[in-house]
């Protein structure tokens, strides 16, 4: 068992700010597509960065600071507010240049001090600047930022932003320039945030995207699945998990994978195997088994599917924003629990191979007329890689992180498989549980693994 991580890791923040764009932007109202608005979410994140005794007299706060103002006047949008369309019934961004949130932070402790860093630890949050809850999402900065430098010379990069205005790839972009402009250089890439490419078509045809999904919830009808309604006007800003919730990261070395992928190819369904596929099919199985339920009761599971290569045409050159959609993998809790792992492996390639041009035209289509759409649909969990983006390539000039990924945040049933910074063929699976759940996954998670490695601690 691993050592508990620290609970308070002693910060105190020294100023927070709203930083502009370093030059003024033209005012311009930028164009949300039907996916971006189901994706009003944060996306947090924290980048661990050692000491670099040849930087020792700079301040990484002050250091970043500047690039992020000079990055912002290139990502205006990021710079601005969402605002509502009542015309349209949906958000927009107001591109005005109001600004991003900055903390500059402080820390007591060493990094040492944190212990092992891939282990989730709610104290994080402490590293990540928050809006005031006074404010409401039309007021709120969409991404914010903070520098905490520790006793050790060390400091955390802490970012949220909503998933509606970038994704993974996106992100890393913005990394690529906020890191080469700290570094004294420029921009590397102009980012083109036009999402019009994404425009519901008229008049809408969605009826690819509802046989699918009655296919998946097993269904004549779409009006049989139960829905929940999108409003604008309401949408949350800060909705956290129970406290009660346990968070928790399990490794998954190179030869686990391979045993799975293995595993899947047993029963010959399948002619072939992904590590993606064969890790979701068995993170989603185990978790169906750690929870009890009605045998015949539906679990529905949405992957986060990158869409960019499978649009025709594709999107315009380096483009910055939403190409996530949610693809659902359904199945009772009676076969979570007794089919083979090859036959949910084959159920994700399935469910990966529907998402292609029509499915996102259609699913567009569907949300332009029923202002419904796959976020809004209960479900059991949701599942995002990231273990293949680079986020460890982030250099602000004092070189790349010793650890990045999530925080434990309040998307309950999120669980992310994130890099685990080894370029060793492994990863790790991140996610957060009741905790008679967590404690049965625990027992699950290396059911096939010859060694069950150590199994990171709870809190």
């Amino acid at each position: 068992m691993a050592v508990a991580p620290v609970s308070d890791l002693q910060i105190e923040v020294g100023s927070s700010k709203i930083v502009a764009p370093a030059q003024a932007v033209e005012h311009s109202t930028l164009f949300l597509s039907n996916i971006d608005q189901e994706a009003m979410y944060k996306v947090e994140s924290v980048y661990v960065f050692a000491a670099n005794p040849e930087r020792e007299s700079d301040d990484p706060a002050e250091v970043i600071e500047a690039a992020l103002a000079k990055t912002l006047v290139t990502y205006y949008f990021l710079a601005g507010r969402f605002a509502p369309n009542a015309k349209e019934g949906r958000l927009e961004v107001n591109c005005n240049g109001a600004g991003v949130l900055f903390a500059a932070a402080t820390s007591k402790l060493r990094l040492s001090d944190l212990r092992d860093l891939s282990v989730p630890n709610p104290a994080f949050r402490s590293l990540l600047v928050q809006p005031s809850d006074s404010l409401g999402l039309f007021e709120t900065p969409p991404a914010t930022f903070q520098i905490t430098r520790f006793k050790c010379g060390g400091f955390v990069f802490g970012m949220t932003i909503f998933h509606s205005l970038m994704d993974g790839v996106a992100i890393t972009g913005f990394f690529d320039n906020l890191g080469s402009i700290a570094r004294g250089g420029g921009v590397v890439m102009v980012p083109n945030p036009n999402r019009e490419f994404l425009k519901a078509r008229n008049p809408p045809q969605p009826q690819h995207y509802e046989q699918l999904m009655c296919r998946q919830f097993r269904v004549s009808s779409f009006s049989e699945i139960p829905l929940l309604p999108f409003n604008p006007t309401t949408s949350s800003v800060n909705n956290f998990a129970p406290e009660k919730h346990v968070f928790r990261s399990f490794p998954v070395s190179s030869q686990m994978i391979s045993e799975l992928k293995q595993a899947c190819l047993k029963d010959e369904t399948l002619s072939r195997c992904s590590s993606f596929e064969a890790i979701t099919a068995h993170v989603l199985r185990q978790v169906a088994r750690s929870r009890p339920s009605d045998p015949s009761a539906l679990v529905s599971t949405f992957l986060a599917v990158d869409f960019s290569r499978k649009l025709q045409p594709p999107p315009p050159p380096n483009f910055c924003g939403n190409a996530v959609v949610a693809a659902c993998v359904a199945a009772t809790h009676q076969e979570l629990c007794t089919y083979s792992l090859g036959h949910f492996a084959r159920r994700v390639q399935e469910v990966l191979s529907d998402v292609d041009d029509e499915y996102v035209r259609s699913w567009t289509d569907f949300w332009e007329l029923h202002r419904i759409g796959p976020a809004r649909i209960p479900i059991g969990a949701c599942l995002s890689a990231w273990w293949k983006l680079p986020f460890y390539a982030l250099d602000f000039g004092w070189g790349t992180p010793i650890f990045a990924g999530p925080v434990p945040n309040q998307l309950v049933g999120f669980i992310v498989i994130v890099a685990n910074g080894k370029n060793d063929g492994g990863a790790n699976v991140y996610l957060g549980l009741e905790p008679q759940e967590m404690a049965a996954f625990e027992k699950n998670i290396y059911e096939l693994a010859e060694s069950p490695p150590l199994i990171h601690g709870a809190f």
